[in-house]
């Protein structure tokens, strides 16, 4: 039996094999290390620290000191809220750009491969929100035609909103409340030591969520109509929320 023939198609099909693999490899070169399928907080546990988590959302603050760069990884779409002021690298694999952000600023990154290095003076910090895949609650929402930034216009404005989500921020005065409002299911998230009851009437009861007082505190409240108020007498609340249209 003659062996040249098949042993043609064997090499014929490792080189076939080796190119379809090297063509599969992430761009950036064969040293860099992408992470696929992997939690943010197990790439990088000293600059990750998972705040939240449910099945419908994972927030997570990232904190690069000064020069240090955050691994490369795969994403999904992912809002960033910036935390202080600070210049951050973005390399998506094939282009890096940098970019300076106010303390505040949102910005939208699209699924994809990124490594992050803090390009400025002073340490990265932001919150990062993602959706999971679990099915959200629309049902109690008759429509956002009466929303928090119509009932309530100078004390809560929109950052952020696209076909999936919506970013607002609120200030609320000591003492001071917003009126009953329709909501889409969200999380708040507090800029500061704020003390905030989310009021939620309930077949002529009422059912409320709190905060404790302190910044950084995360709840999540399922769609419906609400009535916020800041329970302190003598400090102003201040909070974004995160609403899901989908």
């Amino acid at each position: 039996m003659n062996k040249t023939p098949l042993l043609y198609l064997l090499g014929s099909s490792l080189l076939m094999s080796l190119l379809l693999f090297q063509a599969c490899q992430p761009k950036g070169g064969d040293s860099q290390n992408v992470y696929r399928d992997a939690d943010i907080t197990d790439i990088a546990p000293d600059m990750s620290d998972r705040v939240f988590e449910n099945d419908y959302v994972k927030a997570t603050v990232i904190s690069i000191p000064f020069e240090q760069d955050f691994p490369a990884h795969t994403a999904n779409d992912r809002l960033i809220f910036a935390l202080n002021k600070f210049k951050l690298e973005a390399d998506n694999g094939s282009e890096a750009s940098s970019k300076t952000y106010e303390e505040g600023e949102v910005n939208k990154l699209i699924a994809g491969q990124y490594s992050f290095k803090n390009v400025g003076i002073n340490p990265v910090r932001f919150l990062s929100i993602t959706r999971n895949s679990g099915n959200l609650n629309q049902s109690n929402v008759t429509g956002t035609s009466n929303g928090i930034t119509k009932v309530a216009p100078g004390q809560s404005s929109i950052l952020m909103e696209d076909e999936k989500s919506r970013m607002i921020e609120v200030d609320l005065a000591p003492g001071s409340s917003i009126p009953v409002h329709d909501a889409l299911p969200r999380m708040i998230y507090t800029l500061n030591s704020a003390e905030v009851k989310f009021l939620h009437p309930i077949e002529g009861a009422q059912k409320f969520w709190a905060t404790r007082g302190s910044q950084g505190e995360i709840i999540w409240l399922d769609s419906g109509q609400y009535r916020i108020v800041n329970t302190s007498k003598r400090k102003p609340a201040r909070f974004i929320m995160v609403g899901y249209k989908k």
